[in-house]
């Protein structure tokens, strides 16, 4: 008989949107950083944007949305992540039907990003298939996914040090040609327009497991 060898799968950097928009504010942001410490391994310092409470953009959403992005090191593939993930957020209490109507409030949102490889030499992936596309198809266009996702970035190269990240410049082109660098949508412009508040960068801090 003969066996299949097991795929090895180098691991890799991926970047989680975090959304929650039901309950009070100390409540989603509990919900946010609940996520986050389920997403963070043990030996590593959970590398986080700040928390941005942000106006529901299109859908039928009423609440107020609590938003940020996590880095977190992943060896499974990335369809095995996505599963992973919707796993996590039945375990944070969102129950999916297919009456659930899109673009509804909801308990915990949690949204592959964008992936990329660190060796040999950074590089934004590309995946297209039937149950995933990565980078997010709507990243470039939503400032509560982009922004957060650059904060993570940020702090990612300056942890990793100025080495270019290969397939991230297509990424900005887009983001500006939807508008998310003019003034309105600008995360150093001072009118603030796509948030309504943002919080410390040590937010999830506030919930620790019992």
């Amino acid at each position: 008989m003969k066996y299949r060898r097991k795929q090895t799968i180098t691991p890799y950097l991926a970047i989680v949107g975090l959304g929650a928009s039901l309950g009070s504010t100390a409540e989603k942001i509990r919900k946010l950083a609940e996520a986050t410490q389920l997403l963070s391994h043990n030996d590593e310092e959970p590398i986080t944007s700040a928390c941005y409470l942000t106006r529901p953009e299109g859908g039928i959403a009423q609440n107020i949305f609590a938003n940020a992005a996590i880095a977190t090191r992943s060896s499974l593939s990335p369809s095995d992540l996505m599963k992973h993930l919707l796993r996590l957020e039945t375990k944070l209490g969102r129950t999916r039907t297919s009456r659930d109507p899109k673009g509804g409030d909801r308990v915990i949102d949690l949204d592959l990003l964008m992936i990329y490889w660190t060796h040999p030499h950074p590089k934004v992936v590309s995946i297209t298939t039937t149950d995933l596309v990565v980078p997010h198809q709507q990243l470039t266009s939503r400032p509560f996914m982009w922004w957060p996702m650059m904060e993570v970035m940020d702090k990612l190269m300056v942890k990793g040090g100025t080495q270019p990240l290969e397939g991230l410049e297509p990424l900005i082109s887009e983001a500006k040609q939807n508008g998310l660098y003019s003034n309105k949508y600008s995360n150093k412009c001072s009118h603030k327009l796509w948030y309504q508040e943002k919080l410390s960068t040590d937010w999830h801090t506030c919930w620790h497991p019992p």
